[in-house]
């Protein structure tokens, strides 16, 4: 429940939502080969007048193989910010084919989510 973003579940550990100002995520491609990474930052701004604990999670929403569409979340990071505080966070994700994980050419996203609340969607294409 906490990885895929259940506000109940998130603010029994002290993940309540918080008054927050993102800008990004932002990409450093466009386009991007399988195999190639992709990394992407962002900004995060406690805009509130308490400290925020923040639990940072990111999205790949992945192209299947039948041209649907999947989420997978990943843990980035947790952190307390204090009133009129920013942080950024930054991460440098692998396309690279796994065993446990075939990548298919089309477009893909990574949305960051914070407290599981949605914060922003940056779209690039996977190519062969």
């Amino acid at each position: 429940m906490i990885k895929n973003g259940n506000t109940d579940a998130l603010a029994l550990l002290g993940f309540a939502p918080a008054d927050l100002e993102v800008t990004g995520p932002t990409l450093d491609v466009a386009e991007l080969r399988i195999g190639g990474s992709v990394h992407f930052d962002a900004s995060i701004r406690n805009v509130g007048t308490e400290p925020a604990k923040v639990a940072i999670d990111y999205i790949v929403h992945h192209t299947k193989a039948n041209g649907g569409v999947t989420g997978k979340t990943f843990k980035l990071t947790t952190k307390t910010i204090a009133p009129g505080e920013s942080i950024d966070v930054a991460r440098q994700h692998s396309f690279k084919t796994l065993t446990t994980r075939k990548y298919y050419p089309g477009p893909h996203s990574i949305e960051l989510q914070i407290n599981g609340v949605s914060y922003g969607l940056a779209e690039f294409v996977l190519v062969g």
